[in-house]
């Protein structure tokens, strides 16, 4: 990310971080803070909690003992809310296509990854604008997970999604970027009324 900022000649970015990339972002905003202009943190977490772990534990056993197939039942089941499955039944589709067309050796490094990462004790130092999004439904990452993420970063905000699972750019889009771009425009606004730290 750093090299790509350099390439771009930016000195800093707004970094967007979903999932995993929220690990990702807020590791850069722990090492690198004068690079990072603001964070928006998406079903994200600071640390891999035991429902997460438990839940990537089931995915590692579906996929081994009940083969491909049904490891994309399993992903679907678990990281969308029921309300966007049922309308939108090709997802299991797309996701059974996409996960035949990567080696599963790709998502378990994923996995591990995941599961190694830990900003407790640690976050409380992020004095960026911080925008935290997460489904109240998500059974990957449970919502406490973006509580402690909004009580541990001072003047960060957070938007909890009812009836929506772990996809939540994907399961409420219309509500989401509306979010994200009011959000970002504060932040480049700065003055009253917008995040702290949004002129720094």
């Amino acid at each position: 990310l750093i090299d790509l900022l350099d390439g771009g000649r930016h000195a800093k970015a707004h970094v967007v971080g979903f999932s995993a990339g929220a690990f990702l972002a807020l590791t850069l905003a722990l090492h690198r803070p004068e690079r990072v202009r603001s964070l928006a943190l998406v079903s994200g977490a600071a640390h891999a909690g035991p429902q997460m772990r438990n839940v990537t534990e089931e995915w590692r056993r579906v996929r081994e003992e009940e083969g491909p197939d049904a490891f994309a039942l399993r992903l679907v089941k678990d990281v969308y809310f029921t309300d966007y499955t049922d309308e939108h039944l090709e997802v299991v589709d797309l996701v059974r296509a996409q996960l035949r067309s990567v080696p599963f050796h790709g998502p378990q490094r994923w996995m591990q990854t995941v599961l190694g990462f830990d900003g407790r004790g640690r976050i409380g130092s992020i004095r960026r604008p911080t925008w935290i999004a997460h489904g109240m439904n998500d059974v990957v990452v449970d919502a406490s997970q973006a509580r402690y993420l909004r009580q541990s970063i001072a003047g960060s905000e957070l938007k909890l999604f009812p009836r929506t699972g772990h996809m939540v750019p994907i399961e409420r889009t219309p509500e989401f970027t509306t979010g994200l771009l009011d959000f970002l425009t504060r932040v480049e606004a700065g003055g009253p009324g917008g995040p702290i730290d949004a002129i720094k």
